[in-house]
């Protein structure tokens, strides 16, 4: 009885020569993809668990689903990276996919509509290997986006405290 290697060998070399190209070629790309989606994970949140450094949040239920957030709430996704740069291409790209509605379309439910694992990761996997493409444009555009954060989370600032001094204005004057 030949062993079973040597039975696979056999049969390998009876295949046509495009198949076996196919084949590698698969194996190639399969090794490829994993390789690049080591260094992320996407996994449903659970409540009481502890994750490394570098993570962030993503919103999975409701009208903002695909929504990135820095802190936990009961409905949510985790996406952990190796290092606190992938994290915040992530993150950016994630917000920036939210913010034009791309997840919309990928939403199910009639009451409470709810975004998939599966159909994020491939939003997510599909948006990075695009970000990768034009990645000069892509970090000057999130660059972009960090600013107009900063300037509406001033902005916002700005109004609480006008906000404050009217109601200290009115205080004053009925006291």
């Amino acid at each position: 009885m030949l062993p079973a290697c040597h039975l696979f060998r056999s049969s390998l070399a009876r295949l046509p020569a495009s198949l076996i190209i196919r084949l590698r070629f698969s194996s190639a790309l399969r090794q490829q993809k994993n390789a690049a989606t080591m260094q992320i994970q996407i996994k449903t949140h659970q409540h009481n668990h502890q994750y490394p450094l570098h993570h962030f949040f993503i919103l999975s239920k409701g009208n903002n689903a695909g929504k990135p957030l820095d802190k936990p709430c009961p409905n949510c996704f985790v996406v952990i990276t190796t290092c606190p740069i992938e994290k915040q291409r992530l993150f950016w790209l994630c917000f920036g996919l939210w913010q034009g509605g791309f997840f919309h379309r990928h939403l199910c439910g009639s009451v409470i509509p709810f975004i998939r694992l599966p159909e994020l990761k491939t939003i997510l996997y599909e948006a990075r290997a695009k970000a990768e493409q034009r990645k000069t444009e892509y970090e000057k555009t999130v660059h972009a986006m960090n600013q107009i954060l900063h300037l509406q989370q001033n902005l916002t600032q700005q109004l609480q405290l006008i906000q404050q001094y009217k109601k200290s204005l009115m205080g004053k004057l009925l006291r």
